[in-house]
């Protein structure tokens, strides 16, 4: 089990769920080798950054713009609070982001089985 996987907590389990700040910076410090390193970063004010790298410290997010925005720019510093969401710009299959704690859900039982 992924080391994100076993910092969240068992949906079962009365513990209150990790700062999203937290949650996102465990997800870009532990970003998978087989996923890719760009798609669009969505910031809590609902800015889309589109990126085709990033890099990540211990407080901070750097990302690399995929063009420059309206004044030059070419990267961007960011706090991980300011992280709403990623989307991905590359077709992946969703066994792509087991390495990041993800489960398929358990297949239900049919209606028709009895046992």
């Amino acid at each position: 089990m992924s080391s994100l996987a076993t910092a969240l907590p068992d949906l079962d389990s009365q513990r209150p769920l990790a700062a999203p700040e937290q949650v996102w910076r465990q997800t870009f410090l532990r970003w998978p080798e087989g996923l890719p390193r760009r798609g669009v970063l969505v910031t809590r004010f609902g800015e889309p950054i589109p990126f085709s790298n990033f890099w990540a410290s211990a407080e901070l997010l750097l990302l690399e713009r995929t063009n420059p925005d309206s004044l030059g720019s070419r990267k961007i510093l960011l706090s991980f609070a300011e992280v709403a969401a990623v989307k991905f710009t590359d077709v992946l299959k969703p066994k792509a982001f087991v390495p990041l704690g993800f489960e398929a859900p358990a297949k239900k039982k049919s209606s028709a089985d009895p046992s």
